[in-house]
């Protein structure tokens, strides 16, 4: 099972070193990371880690925000854009990825990194709720037992929507930011990781890092996740 980092950056630009010595200290296939601060002038070569392949979303409209993802080189990997109407351009990143082992009967990783404004209103907030969750449903149509990392900082956002639409869990159990934990990880298949473990910020982000691995003897069939298709 890949194992994951999550880290809100607050810039990524000024935080290369510090995440370099924690990817050196942890062995993580996935790093996902919000409010990256590019923007269109940033080229690729700058965000590299060797090792990793890139990938990103950035904020168009004003400064701050974006995601991205780091991929262990080795894991195929490939962004998917779902055939799913968005009625703002949310910050996400929808990421495809078939690592070389998977317990059975999985046949997908589908890892989606966010970020939630905390000036988004309750109409956007709305519209974000549903484009994720038709998301899912579009991607539970085509992969068949697919398993989902929904992670992210969503603020405010009110995820309880996961768990009562979707049936996933969110498994980060400590605190991200001061006493709250915005920083999140949602999953259909939760008993496949382990607790997860929280590390200090990079750099001078407020947000503690969150580091999620494989729960012990996950390649042992772990039994086929009925989809249930809402109408």
């Amino acid at each position: 099972m890949p194992s994951l980092l999550l880290t809100n950056v607050n810039r990524l630009s000024n935080k290369f070193d510090e995440l370099y010595i924690l990817l050196a200290d942890s062995a993580v296939d996935i790093v996902c990371v919000t409010e990256t601060w590019l923007t269109a002038d940033t080229p690729d070569s700058l965000c590299n880690l060797v090792g990793y392949v890139f990938y990103r979303k950035d904020r168009m409209e004003r400064m701050g925000g974006g995601v991205g993802c780091y991929v262990k080189t080795g894991i195929f990997s490939r962004l998917i854009d779902p055939p799913v109407l968005k009625k703002l351009s949310f910050e996400v990143l929808w990421l495809a990825l078939r690592p070389s082992l998977l317990p059975r009967p999985l046949s997908v990783v589908i890892v989606l990194v966010v970020y939630v404004p905390p000036w988004y209103d309750v109409a956007s907030k709305k519209s974000l709720i549903d484009y994720l969750v038709n998301c899912v449903d579009y991607f539970n149509s085509v992969y068949v037992n697919a398993l989902f990392l929904m992670t992210g900082d969503f603020n405010s956002l009110e995820t309880s929507f996961f768990s009562r639409l979707l049936h996933f869990k969110q498994i980060i159990t400590g605190k991200t930011r001061g006493k709250n934990t915005l920083d999140k990880i949602f999953t259909n298949f939760p008993k496949l990781y382990g607790e997860s473990e929280i590390l200090p910020p990079l750099g001078r982000s407020d947000h503690n890092c969150v580091l999620l691995k494989a729960a012990d003897q996950v390649l042992a069939p772990i039994g086929r996740s009925v989809v249930n298709k809402r109408i």
